[in-house]
């Protein structure tokens, strides 16, 4: 699944893979591993517009070798001491 789909559009792909499932016994551990992680991504998606609505601070970015992962954080860190660590008053690149 890629990053750039919609909530909406995750959740039709499992409910595809789910009929798909239930016909393919061969294959159904298999794609109840994509349906489940189908499931945590629809979770994840809902958490951050959830949030981003109602203007919580932003969270950190878990350390996962990624470059530059420390600098966002401590960033992050320079703008809770200023209080402009939310979705609706951290400058509009770093929130985006």
């Amino acid at each position: 699944m890629t990053q750039k789909k919609s909530p909406d559009q995750v959740h039709r792909d499992c409910h595809k893979l789910s009929l798909e499932s239930q016909k393919d016994a061969a294959n159904a551990s298999t794609l109840e591993g994509k349906i489940n992680e189908g499931k945590a991504i629809i979770e994840k998606l809902s958490q951050l517009k959830y949030q981003m609505g109602r203007d919580h601070p932003l969270e950190r970015i878990p350390n996962d070798g990624e470059a530059h992962i420390n600098v966002y954080n401590e960033e992050l860190d320079r703008l809770v001491g200023l209080g402009n660590n939310t979705w609706f008053t951290a400058p509009w690149l770093f929130a985006e």
